[in-house]
């Protein structure tokens, strides 16, 4: 289920219209190119597995049990590093409906 949500995500969209091009990805949540550990496939392997296809994200939800999607909850709150937060989740969960 999280690669279909995940693959319901539009990144470039985000990234053009809520970070208006200045942020870059994160492949692995934690990680970035210059610290210990990092794997320089995960960039290349993202696409496939965790890129926007909507036709694969509701293929994967109807494999997984949820042919009519499902239901969560997401508690959006001001957080004073990261004033994206509330927008960047309600396009997630708007994406995942």
């Amino acid at each position: 289920m999280r690669q279909a949500i995940n693959k319901a995500i539009n990144r470039e969209e985000l990234l053009k219209v809520l970070y208006k091009g200045r942020a870059t990805y994160t492949y692995v949540a934690g990680y970035y190119p210059d610290l210990p550990g990092w794997d320089p496939t995960w960039e290349k392997r993202f696409p496939e597995m965790y890129g926007y296809d909507p036709a694969a994200a509701k293929r994967l939800l109807a494999q997984a049990g949820y042919p009519k999607g499902f239901k969560m909850k997401a508690w959006l709150y001001p957080f004073a590093g990261a004033p994206e937060f509330i927008p960047l989740m309600e396009a997630v969960a708007s994406a995942v409906a």
